[in-house]
């Protein structure tokens, strides 16, 4: 079953008005450090001291998205309204338009699936962590997170210098039952993610399709899931000099689909980087099934990047619809920290 395209414009309402604010193109890193400074000055002393590290802490890296995942920060569950507000306008600032509709929705999902006698609201279970004080002259770093969604980012002196990792999950990846209103039916909140991959897929020939198709069997999730490493191994799959002109548009507006989930300036700045290494270099691979009623993974990988999406289920956990997980990481290293490839 394919989903129905969805863009929740309503949804902005449901979960607070300031994920309405809006952010420059080129003054992401200052909105950063102007919305955190407000967060921070709205907590108590207790509250600061939970939502604020040090940014040589080694929590700074221990990224997950998982609902089990041990999370360091503030729960939006112990704010009061206009502290929520404030978070909601940190996330607001760190995402584009279509990226918090995304996250929003991630979280409506989150709710929906709480327990009737234990109802949670949307973002209950989602944390804002500062590490280092966002001083304008300062180092600092921010992660909101909770199940099936990782926001990282590293700012210096108001400039943002990582945004990875980056993961966008979905649990269930289509909506099946009307629990939240502003999610219909049919809908899944990354839709064009798992269309787009589909439509480059079938659009390839057979020997276009041996080279892409890496293994029919779909791992159990993506790689290096809560390490601070982006996978270093050699990319492997279809190059994209190996692709037709319509094939490559295809996949560019695949590639797009995830940059664009950040404000235009980060965005930008990742395309342009794909951009001077060369779109001919970024290969494409898929794993396990060739439909969308089976497990299926598949890779994007440049020099610079490296997009993954796993869509599977576990029938041990009981799981009767499947989920999704994203991410782009930075390859050359996440978190501002440099990785060293072997040599």
């Amino acid at each position: 079953m394919r989903c129905a395209h969805w863009l929740p414009g309503a949804l902005f309402f449901a979960v607070g008005l300031a994920s309405l604010a809006t952010v420059s193109a080129a003054e992401t890193g200052v909105a950063l450090t102007a919305a955190a400074t407000s967060f921070l000055k709205s907590l108590s002393a207790e509250q600061r001291a939970q939502a604020l590290l040090d940014y040589q802490s080694p929590d700074r890296t221990d990224w997950g998205y998982t609902a089990t995942h041990i999370r360091k920060g503030l729960p939006l569950a112990a704010m009061d309204a206009s502290q929520r507000e404030l978070a909601l306008a940190l996330l607001a600032a760190s995402l584009s338009d279509a990226g918090r509709r995304k996250a929003l929705a991630i979280m409506r999902l989150d709710a929906a699936g709480s327990d009737a006698k234990r109802p949670r609201a949307a973002g209950d279970r989602y944390y804002v962590a500062l590490f280092g004080t966002p001083d304008p002259e300062a180092r600092w770093g921010l992660r909101i997170e909770g199940p099936q969604l990782s926001l990282n980012f590293v700012i210096d002196k108001q400039r943002v210098i990582s945004s990875t990792p980056t993961c966008f999950g979905a649990n269930p990846s289509i909506v099946k039952t009307p629990a939240v209103p502003e999610l219909p039916v049919g809908s899944c909140v990354l839709a064009q993610e798992e269309a787009l991959a589909f439509q480059l897929l079938e659009s390839l020939s057979a020997p276009q399709r041996q080279a892409a198709v890496v293994s029919k069997r779909a791992p159990a999730d993506i790689r290096n899931a809560g390490l601070a490493s982006p996978p270093i191994s050699v990319p492997t799959g279809l190059a994209a000099n190996d692709m037709t002109p319509e094939q490559v548009a295809l996949l560019q507006r695949l590639v797009r689909e995830y940059a664009e989930n950040l404000p235009s300036d980060l965005a930008q700045e990742r395309l342009a980087l794909i951009e001077e290494q060369h779109w001919g270099n970024v290969r494409f691979d898929w794993l396990g099934a060739e439909t969308t009623e089976a497990a299926h993974h598949y890779r994007i990988q440049g020099m610079s990047f490296v997009i993954e999406l796993s869509n599977t289920r576990s029938e041990a956990a009981g799981q009767t619809s499947p989920r999704i997980h994203t991410v782009w990481h930075h390859r050359p290293g996440n978190f501002a920290l440099p990785v060293e490839f072997p040599r």
